[in-house]
């Protein structure tokens, strides 16, 4: 991180020497006087509308019961994203799972209050669902695996858990393991997100850069 943010800046410390040195300074001012006008037109005010009109349209659709559910299930398909968020799921259920049924909670109690412990609600609205499966006599690895939500690992040691009478010690073990999973899912994703990074460090401070210039530019042209 320390390494991207200083690449950055010696970007824009380059971005700034070269349009003070290169183009010149009166050529600069023109283009940026130029620049200065034009986003001061109509187009600021247009865009301004558009964005703050996504905003509320983004808001008022995330506030609703489809929106909540359609948004939940676009972040588990997210590049990189994605992984890390079903990896996450499948530790909060697991870690859930284990704390409730040690402190002797019966398996269908533990199931719905670990569905409200669930940040992604789409896993937490399918997962309540299971403690009603149960209630039906069903197993809870046979549930989980007709509602493929959760990692093919975690179903399948829910249902050796089940088999052999386990199950707070099976669903601690896998816990950690998805804890881990998620840590180095993260760090592979920083690591891949990190040109991206990189490159939005880049045109802030190259905003910051010509803003400094366009206040040097209207403190000239009032002298």
């Amino acid at each position: 991180m320390i390494r991207t943010i200083l690449a950055a800046i010696f970007l824009a410390i380059a971005v700034f020497l070269f349009f003070s040195e290169v183009l010149g300074f009166y050529k600069f001012t023109y283009v940026m006087n130029r620049m200065h006008a034009a986003a001061c037109g109509d187009t600021v005010g247009i865009g301004a509308a558009v964005i703050a009109a996504a905003i509320v349209g983004y808001k008022l659709y995330a506030n609703t019961e489809k929106g909540r559910l359609k948004l939940a299930q676009l972040q588990r398909k997210l590049p990189i994203l994605g992984n890390i968020s079903q990896l996450s799921s499948a530790s909060e259920f697991a870690n859930s799972m284990a704390t409730l049924l040690g402190s002797g909670l019966p398996m269908t109690k533990a199931v719905s209050i670990t569905a409200k412990t669930l940040e992604n609600y789409y896993v937490s609205t399918e997962v309540g669902k299971l403690a009603g499966k149960l209630e039906e006599g069903h197993a809870l690895g046979a549930s989980m695996r007709e509602a493929a939500i959760m990692p093919d690992i975690l179903t399948d040691m829910v249902a050796v858990g089940e088999a052999t009478g386990e199950m707070e010690e099976t669903l601690s073990t896998i816990g950690k393991y998805y804890d881990e999973e998620v840590e180095v899912a993260t760090a592979s994703a920083l690591a891949k997100l990190e040109p991206a990074l990189l490159i939005g460090l880049v045109g802030i401070a190259g905003f910051i850069v010509l803003a400094v210039y366009l206040a040097i530019f209207d403190l000239y042209g009032a002298m």
